[in-house]
């Protein structure tokens, strides 16, 4: 249904989204399609989106490709972030996280895009069952931007999952 009609970024946005939650790859290919016919402009909510798209359909290089081409701006730390994601999902882990470091030491970085860069490094951590790294990005991330509400909630959450209450507790209530 989305499909049909006047198409801007909102709604491919939204298809995009919606053919992500039920994987559907075809449909997913054919928005990729569309997109890509108007990706002469440099127009950085598009290139964010086919970044997106491209990564969900595993084109992983095409990915790399069209984050780096988001220009500099407000949208330029989330493509940085989304492009560790797509660098670690190709098994290029050590550039996925000196991307997530650069970002975490970043000076010119907003507080919200260090904090993020901190739970995409746990997270990926996490997936890795790398139990002592994703603690440590907690860590460094609280010993940066102490009482972060993200980041506490984030680790309350992963003490919660190896089952050590008090921590968690501790870390919900502060």
């Amino acid at each position: 249904v989305l499909a049909e009609g006047p198409q801007d970024l909102q709604t491919r946005v939204l298809r995009a989204a919606m053919c992500e939650r039920i994987d559907n790859q075809a449909a997913m290919r054919r928005l990729y399609t569309e997109l890509q016919a108007g990706s002469q402009q440099p127009d950085p909510n598009q290139r964010l989106l086919l970044g997106q798209v491209a990564h969900s359909l595993k084109l992983h290089d095409e990915a790399l490709r069209w984050y780096d081409g988001v220009p500099g701006g407000a949208l330029r730390p989330v493509a940085r972030l989304r492009k560790a994601a797509t660098l670690h999902a190709m098994g290029r882990k050590d550039e996925a996280f000196a991307a997530l470091r650069a970002l975490q030491n970043d000076e010119e970085a907003e507080d919200e895009v260090a904090r993020d860069a901190y739970l995409a490094e746990a997270e990926l951590r996490r997936k890795a069952a790398d139990r002592a790294g994703e603690f440590d990005a907690y860590a460094r991330g609280l010993a940066a931007l102490p009482d972060e509400i993200g980041i506490l909630y984030a680790r309350a959450l992963a003490w919660e999952r190896i089952d050590d209450i008090a921590r968690a507790e501790a870390d919900l209530r502060k």
